[in-house]
Parts: structure tokens; C-alpha cells; sequence
């Protein structure tokens, strides 16, 4: 375990500072960093134009049943994805899918160049294409990893996502003072064709101990339902699916509430003349603004609260949280329903959601069998998220047209579905810790060599390295991390330190020193399993 250690280079060393890296890891990470920094920079550069071109061409009402459309166009797709997977290679096939995405781009440059109105057309195309391109960047993920090393690398992972969609929305801010918004459709299109290079180096840059198991998968589905019978036949992932559901109906229904505020809010500046831009500009700037604003905030979590989440909380409690901040959010919403607190309501909502529920989610998906993480991810993130859009669609149009609601009353229907959407979320993560154990190793580390005293004179410095192979832990993709402590747990001596990295001990001993040490050594896997050893520093 240490001799590998001993091997991380300056990147990997840079990255234990936010989790526990294995040698040899980094470059795998650098790659899938990079492309989903890639998939996400480009989309969060077309989501401003979509808000902008759907606006000005409709309204927020029509945003809300163009989703459902979305999803309803989903019921054919999912079969058809499903047909190509069980005859093509995982690797092409996610290829080939961001190379149909391109062209899509390509050719909505050419018709908004030519004048023809694409607000909603382009609103559908984007939200398919949003949940398509990242369920597939995740399911390859899951896919070349383990499960041990997926909970370890994850939340790393996504901070590329994150701060993909933070540049991202930035870039698309300041292009919409420069181009047109179909001039950063091609430049969001010319991004784009960098992800397809990266997918065979990540996966080839996967140390043999981290990586996913190569077994053919026997449970891919022969239905003409494709991936939609793997759900419905599989209790954890019905479970998942009904989660998904539920979360974007609350998600989309805040999306509705805040469009309605910033369309009106663009429509009382531009009739008190108080601002030179039009209507579509105020609108587009202040979404630029917005996502730029979730964005920063979600990679801060990413960086500095998920992996610590998953180390100490683990995925079963981590699922809970989402749901939490659901029901306080719109609960202040409700109550409080004033443009500036939604706006920064919305803003903690979503930056948790781009970044603890989605890694939470992804992570969902690690114990499961590839045609699970495939088929089964794939259906409940692209179908299943957009039926939330089918749900919330008629809910807000029985809301507007039959009940009168207004935002205060949305909010308050959000907060009993979160509700619901945390007693959901339990038995998930009840279920998650079943199949772990179930499908995934979990065996303490065990002392395979004793550690050896040694003889230190005082006065003079003390080096003293410890085996590689004294502590070992047979679970494929854990790693341990080490802990040095006097016999009685309290803290090392201020003259003696220890690098965890090297098991290396130095120091200058004391010449007033006069009593042996007894010093005792801890190695903790993933798992919070440990075994401890003991050695003694004598004096001669």
C-alpha cells in the first residue's frame, strides 16, 4: 500500500487535499475533469440563449409545457437508444451520440441565420440534449470504475462539471454583448467536438485496482421497452426513478416561478424607461448573471463540502440532504414571496442540486450491474427526469387556469413534494447499503507485518520508514489512510512527525528525553474500518 504511495506525483499529491487519491489515478481524473468541463461549458453557454430565444418568441408558460413535450419525445428515443446499445460498442455509441448532438448545433446555427423562430424548438432540443450527453458521461463513469473508487473519485469528477457550467455561463454573459445568440450556438457546437477525443484515454488511464469489473453484463434488456424495463423490473432503480420525478416537478415548478418574476421585472424597467436594453437583453443578461452566480456557488460546494459529505455521511445520508433544502427552500418562498429572496432562494437551491444531488445521484448508480448504469441511468435521466416535466407541466397549467395559484401557492405545493421526496429518499439510501453489501466488498484491513521497534540516541535526528506491505486491505479500489498517535491516542510528540504518505517517521530527538515511546500506528480504509500496531522507540 505505501510503495504505491510513495509513487504520487504532484497532481495526485495536490489532489489528497480534497480526497483519497491512489497512484496513478491522476490522469484518469484530469481526463474525465476535462471533458465533463468540456460537455458542460458547452451547454451552459446554450442555456442563456435558450431562456433568451424562448422569451422573446413565447413566454414562461409555454417553457413549461415545451418540457413535457420534451418528454413525450423521450418514449421513442429510449427504445431506440436502448437497441443500439445491445448492438454497439459502449465507447462508439457515446460517440457518436455527441457527434449527432454537433450536428444538431450546426444546423440550428443555419436556420436562426436564416430568420425562422426556434424559441420553443430549441428549448426541447436543449433539454434533451442536456440529460442525454451527461446521463452518458456518467454512465461511462460508473462504468470504468469500481464502486469504492467512484465514492472516492466522484465528487472530484464533478468539479470539472461544475466548473464547466460557472465558465460556461460566464463566456455565454460576455459573448451576448458581442454575437448573437446563434453565433454562440456554433461556438458551443465547435466546443463540443473536443469530448469524443477523451472518452478511450480516461478509460485506458484507469489503474487495474480502481478499475470497473470487465465481466459481460447478462442482464442487458431483450424488450422492446429497452431501458425502460430494466426500470420497471428493478425495485431500486423504480425507486430512483419515482425520485427523479418528483425532484424535477419541484425543480421545473421553481424554474416557472422565477421566470414569471424576471419577465415581469424586465417588463417594468423596459416601460419606465429607466434602462436602454430591450426586454430579450435584460432578460438574457440577468439569466448570464444568475447561472454565472448557481454556478460559483455549486463549485464551492463541490470543491470544499462533497467529498467530505460522502467520506463522513456516506451516499445513504447524502440522498437526504437535497430533499432538506427543498422543503425550507420553498417554504421561504411561500411565505416570503419577494423577486430578490427567490432569486437568492433559487440560487442555494440549484448550486446544491448542480452539486451535491447530482454526484448523490450518480453515485446511486455504483453497486448496480452495467446494463443498470447504461439502460437503467440513462432511461430515469433523460425519461424520467422529463416525465417530471410532463407532471409539472399539467400542474401548473390546473394551477393557473382552474385554481387561480400564484407563486406563493406553487411554493407551497413544492414544499409538500419535497416532503414526500425525503421519505422517497430513504428507503434509496436503505436500499443503496443493501446492495453495497451485497455487491461490494467490505472487509476490515488486517496487520500482514508487525511493525519493528527501533533504538533512537537523543540529541541527534531519527528517520525511520515503515513497510509497504505492514497494513493491507484486500477490497478492490480502497485505500487507507494512516494515523500516528502515542499508545494512549494522544497526539505525537511536537519533535516527532509523520508523513501518512511515506509511513515515514523523523525528527530531532530531545536530549532531555529519558522515557521510551511507545508509539501506535492506524490504518482506516473507505469504509471506516481500521487495525492499529504498535512499536516502540528506545533509547540508547
Amino acid at each position: 500500500m505505501n510503495a504505491e504511495r510513495k509513487t504520487l506525483n504532484l497532481f495526485e499529491r495536490f489532489l489528497t487535499l480534497f480526497t483519497v487519491v491512489r497512484p496513478g489515478e491522476g490522469r484518469c481524473i484530469y481526463l474525465l475533469v476535462l471533458k465533463g468541463f468540456l460537455l458542460l461549458f458547452s451547454y451552459y453557454m446554450l442555456k442563456p440563449v435558450r431562456e433568451t430565444l424562448l422569451l422573446t418568441d413565447g413566454n414562461a408558460e409555454i417553457g413549461s409545457y415545451s418540457s413535457a413535450i420534451s418528454a413525450a419525445l423521450l418514449l421513442v428515443i429510449i427504445p431506440i437508444y436502448s437497441f443500439f446499445y445491445r448492438r454497439t460498442n459502449r465507447d462508439r455509441l457515446t460517440q457518436r451520440i455527441t457527434i449527432f448532438f454537433i450536428a444538431n448545433l450546426l444546423l440550428f446555427y443555419v436556420l436562426g441565420r436564416a430568420g425562422l423562430p426556434l424559441g420553443v424548438i430549441f428549448f426541447i432540443w436543449l433539454s434533451i440534449f442536456n440529460i442525454m450527453i451527461v446521463a452518458q458521461f456518467w454512465a461511462f463513469a460508473t462504468d470504468i470504475f469500481n464502486a469504492k473508487t467512484g465514492q472516492r473519485l466522484f465528487a472530484l469528477i464533478a468539479v470539472g462539471v461544475s466548473l464547466g457550467a460557472t465558465l460556461g455561463s460566464l463566456a455565454s454573459a460576455k459573448l451576448a454583448e458581442l454575437i448573437s445568440p446563434y453565433e454562440i450556438i456554433l461556438v458551443s457546437a465547435l466546443i463540443l467536438c473536443l469530448p469524443p477525443l477523451l472518452s478511450n484515454a480516461a478509460k485506458h488511464a484507469v489503474p487495474e485496482a480502481s478499475r470497473g469489473s470487465s465481466k459481460k453484463d447478462g442482464s442487458a434488456s431483450k424488450s422492446a421497452l429497452g431501458g425502460l424495463a430494466v426500470v420497471a423490473k428493478d425495485y431500486y432503480l423504480t425507486l430512483i426513478a419515482i425520485f427523479m420525478v418528483l425532484i424535477n416537478w419541484i425543480m421545473t415548478v421553481g424554474d416557472f416561478i422565477l421566470r414569471t418574476w424576471v419577465t415581469d421585472h424586465a417588463a417594468a424597467l423596459v416601460a419606465a424607461g429607466s434602462n436602454a436594453l430591450s426586454a430579450g437583453e435584460i432578460i438574457g443578461r440577468f439569466y448570464g448573471n444568475f447561472f454565472a452566480l448557481v454556478s460559483v456557488f455549486g463549485l464551492l460546494i463541490q470543491l470544499f463540502l462533497v467529498s467530505r459529505i460522502f467520506r463522513y455521511l456516506g451516499v445513504r445520508f447524502a440522498v437526504l440532504i437535497m430533499p432538506g433544502i427543498l422543503i425550507l427552500s420553498y417554504g421561504i418562498i411561500g411565505f416570503v414571496p419577494i423577486f430578490t429572496i427567490i432569486q437568492w432562494v433559487r440560487v442555494v437551491e440549484l448550486s446544491a442540486n448542480y452539486s451535491i444531488q447530482n454526484t448523490t445521484r450518480h453515485a446511486l448508480f455504483l453497486p448496480a450491474t452495467r446494463s443498470h448504469k447504461y439502460e437503467g441511468k440513462t432511461t430515469i435521466d433523460t425519461f424520467f427526469w422529463r416525465f417530471g416535466d410532463m407532471v409539472q407541466a399539467g400542474a401548473i397549467y390546473a394551477g393557473i387556469h382552474w385554481f387561480g395559484f400564484e407563486a406563493k401557492e406553487f411554493a407551497l405545493s413544492n414544499m409538500l413534494l419535497a416532503v414526500i421526496l425525503l421519505a422517497i429518499a430513504w428507503e434509496i439510501g436503505r436500499k443503496y447499503s443493501e446492495l453495497m453489501r451485497k455487491n461490494v466488498s467490505a472487509t476490515a484491513p488486517v496487520l500482514a507485518r508487525s511493525l519493528p521497534d527501533l533504538s533512537a540516541r537523543p540529541g541527534e535526528a531519527l528517520a525511520h520508514q515503515l513497510d509497504s506491505d505492514s497494513f493491507v486491505d484486500a477490497d478492490p479500489g480502497d485505500i487507507l489512510v494512516f494515523r500516528a498517535s502515542l499508545s494512549d491516542g494522544t497526539h505525537l510528540p511536537s519533535w516527532l512527525h509523520f508523513d501518512r504518505d511515506a509511513l515515514a517517521f523523523t525528527g530531532n530527538v530531545p536530549e532531555s528525553i529519558s522515557e521510551p515511546l511507545e508509539i501506535k500506528v492506524t490504518a482506516t480504509d473507505i469504509d471506516g474500518l481500521s487495525v492499529s500496531d504498535s512499536f516502540r522507540i528506545h533509547l540508547a
